[in-house]
């Protein structure tokens, strides 16, 4: 752990360091909210990386994964291979007890994003748009909700910086 880290909360030291936010308003605000709604380190850190912020900086590591390992894939490719995994996770985690509120996806619904994965995919113009699309497939299954309001307060600081 370096310097940098040692002023950091235990809940921002918790995070992988793609989750972890690298402005400093962002961080104090984030500490200031947990200290002030008494919020336990480790549960705090579950709440940054369940945010529509964390699963965008999520599929954006994936990307940056994937372009590492498969150096010789186009971009398309390195696309399709975040798509499949992200995907991939909800049809694994499918019999699976859902979170209170959510209504994941059902098999046939999974399977129809796949058997329609090329078409899906060629209609994005960036890989913004790819992750946009997978935030609305988590927002459809209501995956952020949180009747607190902790999530959305977490992901307006998380965004706005």
């Amino acid at each position: 752990m370096g310097l940098f880290n040692f002023l950091k909360p235990v809940w921002y030291q918790n995070l992988q360091q793609h989750f972890r936010p690298t402005n400093s308003k962002t961080i104090h605000k984030l500490e200031a909210l947990r200290m002030n709604l008494n919020i336990p380190d480790e549960h705090f850190t579950m709440n940054i990386m369940m945010t529509p912020w964390g699963v965008r900086k999520l599929q954006w590591h994936m990307y940056e994964q994937a372009k590492q390992q498969f150096p010789n894939s186009t971009e398309r490719e390195i696309w399709e291979m975040v798509f499949i995994s992200r995907i991939n996770v909800k049809f694994l985690t499918i019999d699976m007890p859902s979170d209170i509120g959510s209504t994941p996806l059902t098999g046939d619904e999974i399977l129809d994003i796949v058997n329609n994965k090329d078409e899906i995919i060629n209609n994005f113009n960036s890989f913004s748009d790819l992750v946009d699309y997978l935030v609305e497939l988590d927002k459809k299954e209501n995956r952020f909700f949180d009747p607190s309001g902790l999530t959305i307060d977490i992901d307006r600081i998380l965004s706005d910086y």
